[in-house]
């Protein structure tokens, strides 16, 4: 049963790097979302890899042999809260890439500068509206 699990993280492990190597080869393209991608799928990756090595170091072995059964138990729920809650950001960041704000071209739009392709000029931000109200240039 223990080789079922070990091929599903491997598994998991290989989807998570071949949407890294994907996000890397779509930065031209998408560089604001490519590194919200690496960020969100390579956090986790990194964090079983260590996980994965630190569990069967001798040192941390030996630690965890030595501890009472509630000293365990209390040890790999903290390790499982700590987890969760860094999963829960990645997929924070993975919603904040595939939903945050992009123009019709698929490049990030920059409020004040020229939309890709077209030479026209994107409308003005919030900060830009209110110098321009007021009379003042925002580039002195």
């Amino acid at each position: 049963m223990r080789v079922v699990a070990d091929i599903a993280s491997y598994l998991v492990a290989a989807v998570l790097a071949a949407g890294i190597v994907l996000a890397v080869a779509r930065w031209q393209r998408h560089p604001r979302v490519s590194l919200l991608v690496v960020i969100a799928l390579g956090l986790p990756l990194l964090l079983d890899l260590c996980v994965f090595y630190l569990l069967r170091a001798p040192a941390v072995y030996g630690w965890l042999q030595r501890m009472t059964p509630a000293e365990r138990r209390l040890t790999f729920t903290i390790h499982q809260a700590l987890g969760q809650v860094s999963r829960a950001a990645c997929y924070v960041l993975f919603l904040v890439a595939a939903f945050g704000r992009r123009d019709d071209q698929g490049t990030e739009a920059q409020p004040g500068t020229p939309g890709p392709g077209t030479g026209d000029v994107r409308p003005p931000g919030r900060l830009q509206r209110w110098w321009r109200e007021r009379g003042l240039s925002p580039d002195r």
